[in-house]
């Protein structure tokens, strides 16, 4: 179809390198100084800071191959944020450190390519590159840029480009995985790496939203990531299994009038409201979700789950024996009370018995809760005792629905 020339991909990847970039960052400052402090789109794309005050600028951009010329936008944008502070004193010199992280490369003898780490490099002779390109140039594009360089002090321009460091041909977002691998070597779990940095860059994600719609934006700190990266791994254990955090939503919010399940129905029958109706459907997606995932990532042992399925279901059958022993003479009102007495008593033993978490230390309500109501789904449990499956009619007891999310 050819590629929408309105199309949000390419500012998407953007966005999301950003972000990647910035974990990749943490993880690597994090080893070396735990005490180490990040903020994103507050100084700059990414940034260190200590005191609240910046200490390292950097600006990310994912771009398509290319070469980073010294008339191209990416750097005359990137310099005129960082002289417009310098200019302002908002970004010390010295005391702060500018770094450029593209995807894209620096020609030799670029300017770009002199304000490289390492052999070559010649903050001076960049300096005096970029002064004769802004001096020469006709795009208007770059003006803005240009011209807020040119009329900084020159003192300030040597001071600023002596902390300037570009990293060019950095890897680009769908390859920044082996990298972001490397860093978390040792804190994953042997045989579970891929899995530990998919649930890290789950919670990575939304720490970082937190953080750009907090007031003020208090950085991101070091510990913050390391205790995040213990826990994670501590569902890797013989007697755990791993909980994503914060729990997942399901695509559509949920519907308790009319969402059509048969667990749903079920509930409505026994007079639950609606506002118990719609945790009950959270917890139906979570545990589905999770369920997914632990065998998707292998992380179960042979049979686990069914077992699982099998001995809440005998839980619910020995719960059902207490309620349910004088029903005789029951009106239908008294059936539907008994429905939710058996309802919240195993709504509310769900999230402190050890009988119902699927191992000792998986202890997340929403997994027990959630696999009740997958049973109820597919009328191996019930609530109201004329659904009970001894009394099913055989034609619906041998079409049983299937849990999904």
């Amino acid at each position: 179809m050819g590629k929408n020339k309105f199309s949000a991909s390419e500012s998407l990847q953007g966005y999301l390198f950003q972000c990647r970039h910035a974990l990749l960052l943490l993880l690597q400052r994090n080893r070396v100084s735990p005490s180490v402090r990040m903020s994103v789109e507050k100084f700059d794309d990414v940034s260190f800071e200590s005191g609240g005050k910046p200490i390292e600028l950097i600006q990310t951009k994912h771009r398509v191959p290319g070469n980073l010329t010294d008339l191209s936008e990416d750097i005359w944008k990137t310099l005129r944020i960082w002289s417009e502070g310098v200019r302002d004193n908002n970004f010390p010199l010295p005391g702060t450190v500018f770094s450029l992280i593209t995807t894209q490369t620096a020609p030799d003898k670029s300017a770009a390519s002199l304000l490289r780490v390492g052999n070559g490099r010649d903050p001076s002779k960049a300096c005096s590159l970029l002064m004769d390109a802004a001096k020469a140039t006709t795009n208007a594009a770059l003006k803005d840029g240009c011209d807020v360089f040119l009329k900084l002090s020159a003192k300030k321009r040597k001071a600023m480009l002596a902390e300037v460091f570009v990293y060019d041909s950095a890897d680009r977002i769908a390859d920044l995985d082996q990298r972001l691998l490397q860093e978390v070597y040792y804190a994953a779990p042997v045989d579970h790496r891929p899995s530990f940095l998919k649930q890290l860059e789950g919670w990575w994600f939304q720490r970082v939203i937190r953080h750009l719609t907090t007031a003020n934006q208090p950085a991101i700190q070091g510990i913050e990531l390391e205790r995040e990266m213990e826990r994670i791994k501590d569902g890797f254990t013989d007697d755990n299994l791993p909980i994503e955090i914060p729990l997942p939503e399901p695509p559509t919010p949920p519907d308790p009038t009319n969402d059509p399940r048969e667990f749903v129905a079920r509930l409505r029958k026994i007079g639950v409201p609606s506002k118990r109706i719609r945790m009950a459907i959270l917890d139906f997606y979570r545990a589905y979700v999770h369920r997914d995932r632990w065998a998707k990532d292998t992380l179960l042992r042979f049979n686990e789950l069914d077992q699982y399925d099998e001995r809440l279901q005998g839980e619910w059958e020995r719960l059902c024996d207490d309620l349910w022993a004088a029903l005789a003479d029951a009106s239908d009102d008294e059936k539907a009370k008994l429905g939710r007495e058996l309802f919240q008593r195993i709504d509310s033993d769900a999230a402190r018995e050890v009988v119902f978490f699927i191992r000792p230390r998986c202890t997340e309500p929403s997994i027990s809760r959630g696999t009740f109501h997958k049973l109820a789904d597919e009328g191996k449990v019930a609530w109201h005792p004329e659904d009970a499956p001894d009394v099913r009619t055989s034609s619906a007891a041998q079409q049983p629905l299937e849990g999904k999310p």
